[in-house]
């Protein structure tokens, strides 16, 4: 293993590290994380992650559960003298000329997207490979960089659509999740549209003794600007129960208390999906596909490009594992990018790609 360090923290870890300095030199004592967070007027679960970043980094040390007891290093000597410090010298990431459309692209996500224009992509639907819940070859993820990245490159009005899940370690969950999405609207200015229950129907006879079937996924969708530039939802619509009948009924209280009085109402042949959206996992896609250790749906993708992606419009899957996301961008008719840091995987869509798009794509599905 090298024993060379890249110290250099993101601009908002470094306002972090100097606010806490600054505060530390005033009052002869560290501030807590409630006092940072009000300080930047963000979530203390978003200042939590920071300063877990700049510790890893070695720029401070905090121990756990005590409060008060944030030290900052003043160098990295202090942390490790045996440790050599390597300058990073920081240059802009050389910009494609154009953005490499439809192409699989092996390599660092967030250092692939660097070189992207900002605005310039209209959807992103994505699964990070989190918590270490499947082996994923040794790499690891900065769930932050890579919001900060993809909230630059969509365009005004575009979503980032991710599907995500949280490890469970001694009987509690990581809340990955949750403090991904805090962070995410909270550092860049996301707005948090929506989340989407993807409701999964696996293997019937999966159980477990100490603990609930994990059985549903979080889709949390991001927003970038004031609203969707493109939203429809009408593929989405499922069979009302009672669908062309003529009910009596709707006596509901609006929000001011007053109560609508009941009334007869023909019920439409179908109604709106809701945020629980289920799809069928055992069974589902090619023996190729699940070469891959962490798969979604195929029809997954399918639904929310559908409903947010405007004509023409270009769809981004920064770790796009198997291929699932860009097999339906191109199915559909999109333009798309899939990035993947993983050779293997790389390999796997470029063959989906091939081999699943097209009039036979149906089946897949």
């Amino acid at each position: 293993m090298s024993n060379v360090l890249n110290p250099q923290p993101t601009k908002r870890q470094a306002e972090v590290l100097g606010y806490i300095q600054k505060f530390q030199g005033k009052n002869n004592y560290p501030p807590l994380l409630t006092d940072i967070a009000q300080h930047f007027d963000v979530s203390v679960p978003t200042i939590s992650q920071h300063v877990s970043y700049l510790e890893k980094k070695g720029r401070l040390v905090k121990q756990k559960g005590k409060k008060y007891s944030i030290q900052v290093l003043k160098t990295m000597v202090d942390l490790a003298p045996n440790i050599v410090i390597k300058e990073v010298k920081t240059e802009t990431p050389k910009k494609y000329a154009e953005l490499p459309l439809n192409k699989i692209i092996c390599g660092d996500a967030v250092e692939v997207m660097k070189k992207f224009p900002s605005n310039s992509v209209d959807i992103v639907v994505t699964s990070p490979p989190y918590d270490a819940v499947r082996d994923y070859k040794g790499f690891s993820l900065d769930l932050h960089a890579a919001g900060k990245e993809i909230y630059r490159v969509l365009k005004d009005g575009g979503v980032a659509v991710m599907v995500i899940q949280d490890q469970t370690k001694n009987f509690g969950k990581t809340l990955t999740s949750f403090r991904t999405i805090v962070d995410w609207c909270d550092s860049f200015g996301f707005k948090l549209f929506e989340t989407v229950i993807y409701r999964k129907y696996g293997a019937e006879g999966a159980w477990w003794n100490k603990r609930f079937r994990v059985d549903h996924e979080y889709v949390p969708v991001f927003l970038k600007g004031e609203r969707p530039q493109h939203f429809n939802k009408e593929h989405l619509k499922i069979p009302s129960k009672h669908g062309g009948k003529t009910m009596t009924g709707g006596g509901t209280r609006l929000t001011n208390g007053i109560r609508i009085a009941t009334r007869s109402i023909k019920i439409n042949p179908t109604k709106c999906r809701g945020t629980i959206w289920e799809y069928l996992t055992a069974g589902d896609g090619s023996r190729l596909k699940h070469e891959h250790p962490a798969t979604f749906p195929n029809k997954l993708p399918y639904d929310f490009i559908s409903c947010f992606t405007p004509k023409n419009g270009i769809v981004l899957d920064p770790f796009v594992g198997s291929g699932t996301t860009t097999v339906a961008a191109k199915n559909l008719g999109y333009k798309y990018i899939g990035i993947d840091i993983a050779p293997e995987y790389c390999a796997i869509a470029e063959k989906r790609m091939k081999e699943e798009c097209g009039p036979k794509q149906e089946k897949l599905i």
